[in-house]
Formats: C-alpha cells, sequence, structure tokens
C-alpha cells in the first residue's frame, strides 16, 4: 500500500472541521480516515413557547442528551446548536454528552455533533468520523398570552391566556372594534409565520351551520390588512396562516372586529293614534351602511277610543306607521304616496301581524327606497350578530 492518506469526508461546517483531531494522530503511522455511521439514541426534539413581547434575554434552559450504542472517543467528540435562520453557532462544547444550552431569541436551531473512533493497528491506524445535523431540533415560538393587547374604539375585547380573546356584538356607533399588541427585536428572523386560530357565534344559528357571507374581523400587521375572514362554519375551529418577510424592527399586530348594527337617526313610529309600536329603533348594518335593519314590536291600543265614525270607517282594525329620520337639520316623517315612500306622505299599512317584526329598509340618497317585513322576529332572535373568539395566537421565527 503506497504511504498517503485517504480522506473519505467533507464537512459541512467550516467552524466543525477534524483538522485538530487529524494533528493529534500519530505521524510515525499510516492513518486512515473513514466516515461511518455511528448508532445512537437522543432525547425528544424540543418544541416550545415564550409570551415575552420582546425578542431577546429570553434565557431559556433546555436538557439534551445523546447516548452512543457504538463506542467513541469521548474527548473528541464535538457539539454545537447552530440558528437555522442566521446560520450562527450558539452554543459548542466538546467532551460531553449531556449538555443545558440557554436559548435566547425565537426560533428554529439545528444540532450538529461529531463523534470519532479511533482504532489503532501496529502499522496502520483507522479514524472513524461522522457529521450528524438534526435541523430544527429546538423551536422556540411566541405565544400569546393576551396580557399586553390593548382596546381601540372604545371596545370590550377580553382576553387572558386561558380562554383567548373574544368580543361580542354590540349596538355602536363604531364600524370595527380594534385589538393589537406591539413586537420587538423579531426583525433576526427571515420570515415570521403567524397563525391565528379563531371561532366565530353567529346568533340564533345551529353549530356547524354554514356562516352567512359577510365581513367578519380583519387581522392587520403594522395597519397594513392581510386577512379578512367572510365565510366559515358556525362554532368550527379555524386557522390563518400569515407569512411575513421584510420584518422591522417593531410591529403590530391588529384584529378588527365588525360591528353588526349600528345606531342611527331612523325609528318606526305609529301612524295612528290606534297603532302602539315598542323596540322602534332601526339600525343601519355595518357592513351595508345602505340598509337599515330593525325590530319593532307592533300592537294595538286598546284604550284609543275615536267618536269619529268616519275615522273609525277609514282606519278600521288596521295598524300603521311612518317613517322617521331624526337628523340634525331637523325631524324628516316619512309616508306613502301613490306608491312610494314621500316625505309627509300618509300614513303606511302595517300589513305584518302583532308583535315582533323584522323591517328591512333600503336607503337610496338617505330615503326610504324599499322596505320589506318579516313577522315573529325580535332583535334577542336575530341571525345577524356574531361573537368572536381568537383561541390562539403564534408567532414562528423561521
Amino acid at each position: 500500500m503506497k504511504s498517503h492518506i485517504f480522506l473519505i469526508l467533507s464537512l459541512l461546517f467550516t467552524c466543525c472541521n477534524i483538522d485538530g483531531d487529524i494533528e493529534n494522530l500519530n505521524q510515525n503511522k499510516k492513518v486512515v480516515i473513514s466516515k461511518k455511521k455511528f448508532n445512537y439514541f437522543i432525547s425528544k426534539s424540543i418544541s416550545d413557547t415564550d409570551n415575552k413581547t420582546i425578542n431577546s434575554n429570553l434565557s431559556k434552559k433546555y436538557d439534551i442528551k445523546i447516548e452512543f450504542i457504538d463506542s467513541i472517543d469521548l474527548e473528541k467528540f464535538k457539539f454545537y446548536i447552530i440558528s437555522s435562520s442566521t446560520k450562527d453557532t450558539i452554543y459548542q462544547t466538546i467532551s460531553a454528552l449531556e449538555f443545558q444550552p440557554t436559548i435566547n431569541q425565537y426560533g428554529s436551531y439545528d444540532i450538529l455533533f461529531i463523534p470519532s473512533k479511533l482504532k489503532e493497528n501496529e502499522k496502520l491506524d483507522y479514524f472513524y468520523t461522522d457529521t450528524i445535523k438534526i435541523k430544527n431540533f429546538i423551536k422556540l415560538s411566541y405565544q400569546e398570552d393576551w396580557s399586553g393587547f390593548q382596546n381601540s374604539n372604545g371596545g370590550n375585547w377580553q382576553g387572558n391566556s386561558f380562554e383567548g380573546a373574544s368580543i361580542k356584538d354590540i349596538i355602536s356607533n363604531v364600524i370595527k372594534y380594534g385589538f393589537e399588541n406591539e413586537y420587538q427585536n423579531f426583525n433576526s428572523c427571515n420570515e415570521l409565520r403567524v397563525l391565528i386560530k379563531y371561532s366565530i357565534d353567529q346568533k340564533n344559528r345551529v353549530q356547524n351551520q354554514i356562516l352567512t357571507p359577510r365581513p367578519f374581523f380583519d387581522v392587520l400587521i403594522n395597519n397594513t390588512k392581510f386577512k379578512t375572514i367572510t365565510n366559515g362554519i358556525d362554532s368550527e375551529e379555524k386557522q390563518i396562516q400569515l407569512d411575513i418577510n421584510n420584518i422591522p424592527e417593531s410591529f403590530n399586530i391588529k384584529i378588527d372586529k365588525y360591528s353588526t348594527f349600528l345606531k342611527s337617526n331612523w325609528k318606526i313610529i305609529p301612524g295612528y293614534e290606534n297603532t302602539l309600536i315598542g323596540s322602534d329603533s332601526l339600525y343601519k348594518i355595518a357592513f351595508d351602511t345602505l340598509k337599515v335593519v330593525g325590530f319593532p314590536q307592533f300592537s294595538r291600543n286598546e284604550n284609543f277610543v275615536s267618536k269619529d265614525s268616519l275615522v273609525l270607517d277609514f282606519f278600521g282594525t288596521n295598524l300603521y306607521y311612518k317613517i322617521l329620520n331624526q337628523s340634525p337639520g331637523g325631524d324628516l316623517l316619512y309616508g306613502i304616496s301613490r306608491g312610494q315612500f314621500e316625505l309627509n306622505g300618509d300614513s303606511i299599512l302595517f300589513d305584518g301581524i302583532e308583535g315582533y317584526n323584522k323591517i328591512s329598509m333600503i336607503l337610496k340618497s338617505n330615503k326610504p327606497s324599499e322596505l320589506k317585513i318579516e313577522n315573529f322576529q325580535s332583535f334577542n332572535g336575530n341571525d345577524l350578530q356574531f361573537n368572536l373568539n381568537i383561541t390562539s395566537l403564534t408567532i414562528e421565527c423561521n
């Protein structure tokens, strides 16, 4: 055999080489360096979360243990932890099989270790080695606990680490209610993956029923809309995935829930003394401001007595109403004339049934244009409002 060394190994990282080990071999012998697969056991990979919004000094300690089935030279054993995003070596040690590294930033971390074994013979030594890499062995992500989130626009969001965040649908003057938080020092990540789990509980609908299409909520990052949810299944948990590049040093995440009913100047009022109307308010639809909806309760005024037989013959036993707009410039009262809604028109015949009724009215140039009545529907029984539940928000640093 010729007097030279066979090198059958190319290592993956310049920080992780065996040059020093080769130098320490007996230079008076011929040495064959060969790649060998070493059998081993290793502790479970680590997937963990933290709730610190500043991505630094997390000080998360983890226990890692390796046990080799094959014999190795422990004094030459090398172990490294490498950031998957920056490729920086954040931890390294030699001559040990148990480790307790500290992770200070969110992200994924690869581990790389180099076992070796020298087998000596009288004239020829064999130096066996391997480079073992396990990708994403440690994964540390941000998990929202909602303690830092703030309401905007006077919203009534509630949040805690056990139940997540939720908001109930209320009648308001605001189209959307925001809930937001700020995050810092995530720009060391190549990409952020934001995972949001949520469920929509639309009132008075059977669970797992298809939701009526409409805007439910937006997700904004640095005030830029990334996602609008407009459909789904009632009470079913769903997940949104948002991938973000070009990450600034600080950014905010905001969840904007759409309202359903907005307060308006419109009312349904009695068109004649024999008619009583309760729950007379009409509400604008937040996602369709040309439409107003109300749930008035129509009933007969049993105390009404008219001595005018002509009036009784005209109105008979029917109920009547008019449409009132209490505008800043003064009240505007709409009735009916020649089959059309007109300012100061006649009382409108109520063609529904006594009790609660749903009235849907279309506006054109801020005047009544079309009107529809649906019987036996009250505000508490409406199927337009919904409650929103955000069960979790996770940020992965890739």
